[in-house]
């Protein structure tokens, strides 16, 4: 295994080389102890030559060997919340929305979102909430996956239907024409029908052998399906799931998929690319200094949510196949946008971010409302028949309808 190492000053954060994403915190071996006895306290055991960018950090030539903590979140927050690492700050928000994380908000509102229902999936296996991060909704149901893999379908009044457990975290789901698609992080995309799951595609090469083989994200192109993988993969299947071509893209944290079927939109950490559906040839890209979180198409504009909570948008359409597309700045959240999407009737913008905050925004930007999620950061939000329905880092989705 590869890292890429960031000096912060009194620890180094790890990434992972091939992925981009952060594995966790260095911690250092001393010179008067041996590696064996080191791996007995900490584990697997790594040397600095698995650093790639290690001829660029001195202080790396104290370190005789090192190995992982994988889980101090808090101390990232502490370290990158207010740190001038923005780079490494960008791939730290993005992975919080993928982790489902919340953050404490800043006491300045007390405007609790009214709910008409909420439904919380019972956890067998203990009292802790499992964040449900995916969302889709049709003209019947809600569907709404976990990082336990669960799939909750529930009608449009809270009741739950029926559950299914797939074998690891639910990625994505999405509906095409009349269809059910869910993405599921052993690399496969199921089909769901008749309360069953059918293995539509295996994402996962043969030579790779990760404990898990993580789909970012999936949407649908006219009939067509395209996938983007943890390792950057562009991946275009036609209607009966055959690979028509697969593009390496060597973008990270690629969380953010969307087509009109001519183009497809990828957003990554670095801004956004527009391929063609037809070969994958790139036909423009935009750079940003912060990760695209969220896209939303409509007739005439590309409108998308970033890491650092300003939401933006790409016009005109009729260019789209060309770069003579013009970039222009709306909103501003106050923490990472996690979601969002337009209203196309009413011309407002509705987003959320990693506080627990929702927003709803005019089509010119102007605020018209901020209220807090009463059950955690809303990681997902979706609109059917005028009314909201979202998912939260708690595990929870609920309906309700701003007052706009």
């Amino acid at each position: 295994m590869k890292f890429i190492a960031h000096d912060i000053g009194d620890r180094f954060i790890l990434r992972n080389a091939q992925t981009g994403f952060i594995d966790g915190i260095m911690i250092q071996g001393l010179p008067t102890e041996t590696p064996r006895s080191f791996g007995y306290d900490f584990g697997s055991v790594y040397f600095t030559t698995d650093i790639v960018n290690r001829e660029n950090l001195p202080r790396l030539a104290e370190v005789p060997f090192f190995a992982i903590e994988y889980s101090d979140v808090t101390y990232l927050f502490q370290s990158l919340n207010n740190s001038s690492h923005d780079d490494l700050k960008n791939f730290w928000l993005i992975e919080n929305k993928i982790h489902g994380r919340c953050f404490t908000r800043p006491q300045d509102t007390e405007n609790n979102v009214h709910c008409t229902w909420e439904y919380t999936p019972e956890n067998p296996k203990g009292s802790y909430k499992i964040p449900a991060s995916v969302l889709e909704i049709d003209r019947e149901y809600c569907y709404v996956g976990n990082r336990d893999g669960l799939l909750s379908v529930l009608n449009h009044q809270g009741e739950l239907f029926y559950t299914l457990q797939l074998p690891s975290k639910i990625s994505s789901i999405i509906t095409s024409q009349e269809k059910i698609y869910i993405a599921c992080n052993d690399g496969k995309i199921y089909h769901l029908k008749n309360q069953a799951l059918e293995s539509i595609y295996n994402a996962r090469p043969e030579n790779n052998y990760d404990y898990q083989y993580i789909i970012l994200a999936l949407c649908h192109s006219k009939e067509n399906l395209v996938l983007v993988d943890i390792y950057g993969n562009l991946t275009f299947l036609d209607k009966d799931y055959q690979k028509q071509w697969q593009l390496s893209t060597s973008l990270s944290h690629s969380i953010s998929l969307c087509s009109d079927g001519e183009r497809i939109f990828l957003g990554h950490s670095k801004g956004i690319n527009c391929y063609s559906c037809k070969d994958g040839q790139l036909l423009w890209k935009h750079d940003l200094t912060w990760g695209v979180m969220w896209q939303y198409l409509t007739s005439e504009e590309l409108v998308f949510g970033c890491s650092d909570g300003t939401i933006s948008k790409i016009t005109p359409r009729f260019q789209w196949s060309t770069n003579y597309v013009k970039f222009s700045s709306i909103a501003q959240c106050q923490g990472s946008s996690y979601s969002g999407f337009v209203n196309i009737d009413t011309q407002l913008i509705f987003s959320c971010d990693h506080y627990g905050y929702f927003y709803c925004f005019q089509i010119n930007g102007n605020l018209i409302l901020k209220e807090y999620s009463p059950f955690g950061a809303i990681l997902n939000l979706k609109s059917f028949n005028n009314t909201l329905y979202s998912t939260t880092n708690k595990g929870t989705i609920y309906n309700f309808s701003p007052k706009t």
